[in-house]
This record gives structure tokens, sequence and C-alpha cells, in this order.
């Protein structure tokens, strides 16, 4: 088939992709991180950039400019991004 997976550098336990094409991810410690760099010449982007200021998650969701992060207390956060 036409179907084809690349490895991109990282190690992250969720990813979420946006109606946009921006990408966030989250590790294994709960640290939220944007995938830098991504564009026509270069779809997988270049790095991982940590968001501090989203605090410890473990779950996000991305579209519209909006960051939503459920953290790890199970409290939920609306970051604008």
């Amino acid at each position: 088939g036409s179907d084809r997976c690349y490895p991109i550098q990282g190690s992250l336990s969720l990813v979420e992709v946006g109606s946009d094409g921006s990408v966030y991810g989250v590790n294994r410690n709960g640290v939220v991180f944007k995938r830098l760099g991504i564009d026509a010449c270069n779809p997988f982007g270049r790095r991982w950039w940590a968001l501090r200021a989203a605090g410890v998650a473990r779950h996000v969701s991305y579209d519209r400019g909006i960051l939503w992060v459920v953290c790890k207390d199970g409290r939920v956060q609306r970051c604008q991004v």
C-alpha cells in the first residue's frame, strides 16, 4: 500500500494534531510539547518545544489556536497558543 510511517525523534505517550496541522504531544512525565518547523518543505518539523506553562498534563487536545490540557490532578486548562 501507499501508507508509510516515518520515525520522529522524541518519546511521547500522546500526540494530538489540529486541523491547521499543528502537532502537540505529552511525554510520560506530563510535559507538553509543540512540534516546531512544520511546513510544506519540511512536513516532519524540526524539533519539539516544551510548553512549561501548560503544567503537568495527562492529555491535550488542540484546535483553532486553543490547547486544552487535562492535568494529572484532573483540572482542565485552556491555553491560547
